[in-house]
């Protein structure tokens, strides 16, 4: 397991023929860019949850949307493994959303950063996998490019939306909004590949 940034307490204690004696020390590891690390597709894993939930982890990734005001935004961003590092492994993620919940350091598209936290799964029947309990932020460089993945609807089971988790993606087909529900609370919208999806009864009679 990669190394984490943070304070560890130790004391040295001695036992002389004359003398006894102790000193406590505290010795400090900052988050730092450029070292080890753990890979956003370890942490999402090819399953509908992580592998890693509970554990305190160091990412290291570019941020590929910042929405990290708590009253317009989500309180965090989503960062994305850089592209020299993904796995070959299709079913994993190689994007996450962090929740830093106002930590306090501001973040931008493009943003290379380094971030301590807990992995988490938010939600209760369908989850989505994110870091919490942020213990630190660092901006590493700027101006970063990433890869954009896209997507065709429909898809085949529900189920292939999980490798695209907090990924970046595009779809490269018109869509038509079909529902504005969630618009207002989390800045999102139902889209569909074709019209308007209907529930069955505005369109016909119950019964």
């Amino acid at each position: 397991t990669p190394g984490l940034a943070g304070s560890a307490s130790f004391t040295v204690s001695a036992n002389c023929v004359n003398r006894v004696g102790s000193q406590a020390y505290t010795l400090t590891v900052p988050l730092a860019c450029n070292t080890s690390k753990t890979y956003i597709h370890d942490v999402q894993g090819s399953g509908a949850t992580s592998p890693m939930v509970g554990m305190k982890v160091e990412l290291e990734g570019i941020v590929t949307g910042s929405y990290q005001s708590k009253t317009t935004g989500l309180g965090g961003f989503y960062m994305q493994e850089a592209d020299a590092n993904w796995d070959n492994n299709p079913l994993t993620s190689e994007g996450i959303f962090v929740y830093d919940n106002a930590f306090g350091v501001p973040v931008t598209t493009g943003d290379r950063v380094r971030v301590q936290g807990t992995v988490d799964e938010f939600g209760t029947t369908s989850t989505l996998t994110e870091l919490g309990s942020v213990g630190g932020v660092l901006v590493c460089d700027s101006g970063n490019s990433f890869t954009i993945s896209p997507i065709t609807l429909p898809v085949s089971t529900l189920s292939v939306f999980e490798q695209y988790e907090g990924m970046a993606v595009i779809f490269p087909q018109q869509m038509v909004v079909t529902s504005t529900y969630e618009e207002g609370s989390y800045g999102s919208v139902d889209l569909s590949p074709n019209s308007r999806l209907y529930t069955p009864t505005a369109v016909v009679g119950p019964g």
